[in-house]
C-alpha cells in the first residue's frame, strides 16, 4: 500500500527533519505472508511472525491494529538494535468462505515503516450449505465508486425472475445483470459519491418471485476513511508553567493522491503564528509557532479548511502532558 508508506516520509517533515535520515531503528520481518492453504469454517488460523529490529537503534512499537475478526498481540514494546520477538495473529474463520486476503497492522517509529504490514491467506472451505450473501467492500474514499458482485439461486433446477433490487444503504445501489428468467442470477452492488465516512453498513434486498425466497438480503458492510490524512493526528505539549512558547509541524496529504489545496488558518489561541507551505510530493507542511505549553490549550482544536469538497474540514485537537507526565513531543 503505497499511501502507508508515505506516512513514513511525511512523519519525517513533519517534525522538521531534513537531509539523508539516519539508519535508527528498521522494523522487518522476513516472512511477512502466511499462506494457511484450506481451513474450515468452523474454526480459525493463528500464526506467529517473527519481527526483528535490523537497525542500529532502539525500535519503539506502538499500536497493533487488527482486521475484522482478527486478533494481534506482542508481549514486548521495544526491541534492541539485532532483535526480535513474536507477534502473534488470529483471525476467525466462522462465516468466511472462499478465498481470504487479510491484514494487520504493527505501528513503529522506523520512520521508513511507521506500519508494518503482516498478512494472511488462504481459501476457506464451507462446511455446510451456503449462508446468506455478502459484500465487503474495505477500506473505500468517500468518492470512490466500487463494484461488487453477487450470485443467488432458489434451488437446482428452479427457474425465477428477479422483480426488484431495493438498497436500504445510503450511498449504496444494486441491480440485476441478468433480468431474463434463469436458475441463478447476478446482482451489482456498487457505491456512489459521495459517502458519508464511517462505517457501511446495511443491506440490499432483492425481490424474486421464487416462492421459497421473496427476499433476498445481501450484507454491504465496509468502511469510508476521510481522504485527507494528518500526521500526527493530535498536537501534544508537555512541560511545566511557564515553560518557553514551543513550534509543531503537521502533514496533510491525500490518500488516493487528489489534488487539493488548504486555506488560510486562523491561530486556536492568541500568539500562535500559522505557517503553511506545500510539499513536493502534494499536500502541505504546516507550522505553529509560538505555542504557549499550557493546560488551556486541552480542549481546544487547529481547525484545517481545504476545497476538498470530500474533507471541507479537519480539526487537529491539542493535548497538554504536565510535566513528569508519559512522553510528549518535544
Amino acid at each position: 500500500m503505497a499511501w502507508r508508506t508515505r506516512i513514513g516520509w511525511l512523519a519525517l517533515l513533519a517534525v522538521g527533519v531534513a537531509g539523508p535520515a539516519a539508519a535508527g531503528p528498521r522494523i522487518a520481518c522476513r516472512e511477512p505472508v502466511y499462506d494457511f492453504g484450506e481451513a474450515s469454517d468452523t474454526g480459525g488460523v493463528e500464526h506467529a511472525f517473527v519481527i526483528r529490529n535490523d537497525g542500529d537503534a532502539p525500535l519503539r512499537l506502538g499500536r497493533l491494529y487488527a482486521c475484522c475478526g482478527g486478533s494481534l498481540s506482542m508481549t514486548v514494546t521495544n526491541l534492541a538494535a539485532g532483535t526480535n520477538a513474536e507477534a502473534r495473529a488470529a483471525l476467525t474463520l466462522r462465516g468466511r468462505s472462499g478465498r481470504q486476503h487479510k491484514s494487520f497492522y504493527i505501528g513503529s517509529d522506523d520512520p521508513a515503516t511507521p506500519q508494518l504490514q503482516l498478512r494472511f491467506q488462504g481459501t476457506v472451505v464451507s462446511s455446510g450449505p451456503p449462508g446468506p450473501p455478502q459484500v465487503h467492500f474495505g477500506v473505500i474514499d468517500p468518492e470512490t465508486t466500487a463494484d461488487e458482485e453477487v450470485r443467488i439461486a432458489c434451488g437446482s433446477g428452479v427457474v425465477f425472475s428477479v422483480t426488484g433490487v431495493v438498497s436500504c444503504v445510503t450511498g449504496v445501489v444494486g441491480r440485476v445483470l441478468d433480468p431474463a428468467r434463469a436458475e441463478a442470477h447476478s446482482i451489482l452492488i456498487r457505491t456512489e459519491p459521495l459517502l458519508p465516512v464511517g462505517a457501511l453498513r446495511g443491506a440490499v434486498r432483492v425481490l424474486t418471485d421464487c416462492e421459497k425466497m421473496p427476499v433476498v438480503e445481501v450484507a454491504v458492510r465496509g468502511v469510508v476513511a476521510a481522504d485527507l490524512v494528518v500526521v500526527p493526528s493530535e498536537i501534544v505539549l508537555s512541560g511545566a508553567a511557564g515553560s518557553e512558547a514551543v513550534t509543531r509541524y503537521l502533514a496533510v496529504w491525500s490518500r488516493t493522491g487528489r489534488p487539493f489545496r488548504v486555506l488560510p488558518a486562523a491561530p486556536p489561541a492568541a500568539g500562535i503564528r500559522v505557517e503553511q507551505q506545500p510539499l513536493p510530493t502534494g499536500g502541505y507542511r504546516i507550522a505553529l509557532r509560538g505555542i504557549p505549553p499550557s493546560k488551556d490549550l486541552n480542549g481546544a482544536s487547529l481547525r484545517i479548511v481545504t476545497d476538498l469538497h470530500s474533507s471541507p474540514e479537519l480539526m487537529v485537537p491539542f493535548r497538554f502532558i504536565p510535566a513528569g507526565g508519559e512522553f510528549g513531543q518535544d
